[in-house]
C-alpha cells in the first residue's frame, strides 16, 4: 500500500466509525454508553476531516 491508499482506507475507517458511533449511540438502552459512543462519532469526525485534508493535500502536491 502507498501513502494514498492508505490515507483513502483510514478515511474509510473513520468515516465508518462515525456512522457505526451515531447508530449504536441512538440504540443502545444506556444513557452513558450512548452519551459516551456520540462523542465517539463525533472524535471519529474530527479524525475523518482530517484525514480528508491530508489526501487533498497529499492529491494536489
Amino acid at each position: 500500500m502507498d501513502t494514498r491508499e492508505i490515507l483513502i482506507k483510514k478515511l474509510h475507517d473513520a468515516e465508518e466509525n462515525v456512522r457505526d458511533y451515531k447508530a449504536y449511540s441512538e440504540h443502545v438502552d444506556n444513557g452513558e454508553i450512548g452519551s459516551v459512543f456520540g462523542k465517539f462519532a463525533e472524535e471519529s469526525a474530527i479524525q475523518a476531516t482530517k484525514l480528508q485534508e491530508l489526501l487533498d493535500k497529499y492529491d494536489n502536491k
